[in-house]
This record gives C-alpha cells, structure tokens and sequence, in this order.
C-alpha cells in the first residue's frame, strides 16, 4: 500500500490514519489495539465507578489502566472466567500465605488480600511500573500492610520465601504467570518446598520451548493436575449489574472482554496430595 499523500491526511481522522499505518506495519498495528484497549477501559473505568462488577473480586476498587494485559475484562469480571471456580475453592481453603509470582498491577494479589483477610500475601513482579500500580492498588483496598513485595524471583529467594511458610501449619498456594520462565523458577530439585504448595500456573507453550510436560512431569507424582483449557467470552458473560443508563455497543462488549491471547492456552491447577 502506498503512503498517504499529505492531503488524505489532511482529512482523514486520526483512528483511520492509526489503522492505514497498521495495514503496512504490524508494530503499529499492536500498538493501535493496545491504545484502543487503553482508551475502552478508560470508558469502563468510569461507567463502572472504579470497581469490579462481577466474578471473584466484585467490588474491588480498581486502577483504570493495565500494563502489559487488558483492563476491561478486569473490570467487568470477566477476567480469566476460566478459573472463576478455582479462585473460589482457593477462598475456602485453609491458605496461611500467598506468593504471587508476575504479579503484574495486582489484581489476584489484592484480590485475594480482599477476600482472605488472614493471609499473608508475598508478591513478585519485575517491572517497577507494575510494583508501583500495585503499591497504589493495595492502598485503594486498604491491604497495603498485608502484601510484601519484591523483584525477579530467582529460586533462591523462593526457597527463603518457602522454608518458612511450608514449616508453619496451614497450606501455602502459588500462582505463577511468567511468560515462560516457568521452567527457571518452578524447580522442585532446587526448591523443594514448592511439593508441599498448591499451585496455579499459567502455561506458556511455545514450538521452541513447550513448558506443559514438562512441568507436569516435575509435580505428577506429588499433586493432583487438573488442566484448564481457555474459552472464548459469550454476550451471556456480560455482567448483569452494568448500569442500564451506560450504553455500549455489542462491538464494545466484545473488545472489553477480549483479553489479546494468542490462541488457546491452559492453566495447570495442582493439589498437593
């Protein structure tokens, strides 16, 4: 496709010269949607009065923007319904601590900080811009002094997160999303505690480095392994609470629930025995 000459510019409205530019550049085709993704939470952010209308955390309140993932299924409650009724086996089980491993802007953390006012939250996330959303997010829900936060988690520091909550009685759950460094991290030969733990992790397969057998052979013969394929969102997972005076297109619901996966992917829940 050729460039735009000077005078279409000149003419065209900004969204449509973004989306000519995309056709030719599928870096600035990424960066278009998430900028469209950026701008349609902010729109829900404010029909929504800053709080989470469905699923685990309903009520939660809630930061408008989201770094490296999408903010509008946080917001309506339809973030990861797949493990929906995981996260509400986890609020009635006798957890004593939380390691949240890729944190990101906080939403398990202090989501389950919310919920699990006796839990001790221990957070890891490597990008100082999440940390910070974190920090603030904690101190909207008023859990600030329950969450204890730190950088890369490398296997060494786990363990001395570990060694002491494993020792303790109670049960300790970690949820994991790396992007794939789940193999560095989740490692029962270095850590051993981690047999003791429940774990929920996000699967990163790729052709280069499947992650899934892998990490199943590693806890097979000590938990029990149910895998958690993803869905595609239904009109039907719209929450019926959303304001009936805030109007939004059947486009609209579509883009906020969409959460920019690359195909299907699964979750590993895994029960120690």
């Amino acid at each position: 496709m050729s460039h735009v000459p000077n005078a279409a510019k000149a003419i065209l409205p900004a969204p449509l010269r973004r989306w000519l530019r995309g056709l030719r550049n599928p870096e600035a085709r990424l960066r278009n949607m998430w900028e469209h993704d950026a701008a349609l939470g902010k729109v829900i952010h404010q029909h929504a009065a800053g709080k989470v209308l469905a699923g685990p955390f309903v009520g939660l309140h809630y930061v408008d923007t989201a770094l490296g993932s999408t903010i509008g299924p946080k917001l309506v409650g339809t973030y990861e319904l797949e493990l929906h009724l995981v996260i509400e086996q986890i609020v009635q089980r006798p957890y004593t601590t939380f390691v949240d491993i890729g944190t990101g802007e906080g939403y398990y953390v202090v989501g389950l900080a919310s919920r699990m006012p006796a839990l001790r939250v221990i957070g890891f996330e490597v990008e100082e811009r999440n940390r910070a959303q974190l920090a603030r997010l904690a101190e909207m829900n008023g859990v600030s002094d329950r969450i204890e936060l730190h950088g890369l988690c490398t296997t060494d520091v786990l363990r001395d997160v570990l060694l002491p909550a494993t020792g303790q009685s109670g049960k300790v759950l970690i949820l994991c999303d790396i992007e794939g460094a789940e193999l560095d991290v989740l490692r029962p030969d270095l850590v051993p505690e981690l047999l003791k733990a429940d774990l929920l992790v996000e699967m990163h397969d790729v052709p280069e480095q499947p992650v899934s057998e892998p990490i199943r052979e590693r806890f097979a013969a000590t938990h029990d392994i149910q895998v958690i394929w993803s869905t595609k969102r239904q009109s039907s997972d719209w929450p019926r609470n959303w304001p009936a005076s805030a109007k939004i297109t059947g486009t609209m619901k579509r883009d906020c629930m969409a959460e920019r996966r690359d195909g299907a992917m699964s979750w590993f829940w895994m029960k120690a025995r």
